[in-house]
């Protein structure tokens, strides 16, 4: 790590895996018993780089103040394939190229504030993280004599966003309040040849390739609330309530499929749930829970 003024912590890393091998297995078929000219040939070639640097910072600005920071960046390619040859009959898939890869990029901030407004005994927790990644997958390879091909492309965001404040101020008593929110959006674009699917009948298609747009939204809020309260050196009790919004938004604005329904709609959950508990320790070794449940949606 790299200090600065005694109080400022950096630390960057980096890694990096690069991985290659061929592998060639060969089948012999048999009919009745005996041997045929039918020999399949499996040939896979596996390849990928995995390359990931990050940087984090982290530091207590004042006494009660600590900051934190972070920025991660990963790339991922991956061009492993198979080739599956038979000698008498030329209807397998041969000369596969695939071009895979995925690269993310994340940013992470987090404060704690102890003795929040002055308060004593209350403190304030606060975190922040963002994500884009997009996601590329594209192949090609002869089968049954024909090139058949494939392209899709994932886009990926995601925010999320945490606040929780603590409070000790009451003796052998803490109560805590949290916020989660999250919102995740994926935009995903594909093309694919029908023809390589083994249920496609329809050989007279004018589109042999349909080509669809899925946007998809998520939206999650999660306020939670406890209150621990110790007893004695032998009991605690405790309850909590939690409540639980997801939103999801699902549509499909392009689909040249013509079996496809083009809007599959949208959908939201909520729930609620709330627990008692109480703890009792009976003697040094022997400790013993109750708790009760309860969950709505």
């Amino acid at each position: 790590p790299i200090i600065i003024n005694e109080i400022h912590h950096i630390e960057p890393s980096f890694s990096a895996e690069i991985y290659h091998d061929n592998q060639k297995r060969q089948n012999s078929s048999f009919t009745d018993g005996a041997p045929d000219d039918d020999d399949s040939k499996f040939e896979d070639s596996n390849r990928f780089v995995d390359l990931k640097s990050k940087v984090t910072y982290e530091s207590w600005l004042k006494d009660d103040v600590h900051v934190n920071a972070g920025y991660e960046n990963n790339f991922l390619k991956n061009n492993s394939a198979r080739s599956d040859i038979h000698s008498t009959d030329p209807a397998f898939f041969t000369s596969p190229s695939v071009d895979n890869w995925r690269l993310s990029n994340a940013v992470t901030f987090g404060a704690t504030i102890l003795e929040f407004l002055r308060a004593k005994k209350l403190d304030l927790r606060l975190g922040t993280r963002a994500e884009h990644a997009i996601t590329r997958a594209h192949s090609t390879g002869d089968a049954d004599g024909v090139n058949r091909t494939a392209d899709s492309t994932l886009n990926e965001g995601w925010f999320g966003e945490l606040l929780s404040l603590t409070y000790k101020g009451i003796p052998r008593t803490t109560a805590f309040a949290s916020l989660d929110m999250e919102q995740r959006r994926l935009k995903l674009e594909e093309t694919f040849d029908a023809q390589s699917l083994e249920l496609f009948t329809d050989f007279g298609l004018t589109d042999a390739f349909p080509h669809d747009r899925t946007n998809i939204t998520y939206i999650d809020f999660m306020p939670t609330f406890r209150l621990t309260h110790r007893l004695n050196s032998w009991v605690k009790a405790s309850a909590s309530y939690r409540f639980k919004s997801r939103a999801i938004d699902y549509d499909t604005p392009e689909n040249t499929s013509p079996a496809f329904f083009e809007y599959l709609g949208n959908r939201t959950e909520y729930i609620n749930e709330a627990m008692a508990k109480l703890d009792m320790r009976v003697s040094r070794t022997w400790s013993s829970s109750f708790s009760y449940q309860m969950r709505s949606d």
